[in-house]
């Protein structure tokens, strides 16, 4: 059974909210090619009814724009305590809370950034090195879970193309090994 990067990021972030407390998370993946952070699941899991939606037509990011682009250009975490006095904070019109504070947090694997994972509050200074720890924690292991998981989408592409190639080919194949 084949599991979609969306799918993949709606359980992280269901993960996130249960346990962090944010108002609002959100899960984005670097396009390499773009060079630009596309938003693959976001949550406010304070809304009465919690939901998780999935979406890559959200605002993107290219890298080094605003704080999110900035940690995953650096690949380094930030914990703003009040987004009021940081220059790199973008307001996003469409945001379903007044963000104050704002956890982000890179997803890398072996120093090289191929996400953002970010978590935001209406109050300032609401997340602690505690909250930065565990997040950091959970970046690390949904960074592996995204690699493996392009990996294994790779692997089966290049297997059904040898399928193909194979079925169809009207000359004689022949395999050597050693």
């Amino acid at each position: 059974l084949q599991t979609s990067a969306e799918d993949l990021s709606s359980r992280i972030l269901s993960i996130i909210a249960s346990g962090l407390a944010a108002e609002n998370c959100s899960l984005m993946l670097l396009d390499e090619e773009a060079r630009r952070l596309i938003p693959r699941a976001a949550c406010s899991p304070m809304e009465s009814t919690p939901k998780i939606s999935q979406h890559s037509a959200g605002r993107s990011f290219r890298l080094g724009e605003g704080v999110v682009g900035k940690v995953a250009q650096t690949g380094e975490p930030a914990r703003i305590e009040d987004v009021l006095e940081c220059d790199d904070f973008l307001v996003l019109a469409d945001s379903p809370i007044a963000v104050r504070s704002l956890l982000c947090f890179p997803l890398s694997v072996n120093n090289r950034t191929t996400g953002v994972l970010n978590l935001s509050h209406s109050e300032p200074g609401f997340f602690s090195a505690d909250s930065e720890h565990i997040l950091g924690l959970i970046a690390e292991r949904s960074a592996r879970i995204f690699r493996n998981h392009f990996l294994r989408q790779r692997v089966s592409e290049t297997e059904t193309h040898h399928r193909l190639v194979t079925e169809n080919a009207s000359d004689g194949i022949l395999v050597l090994s050693n």
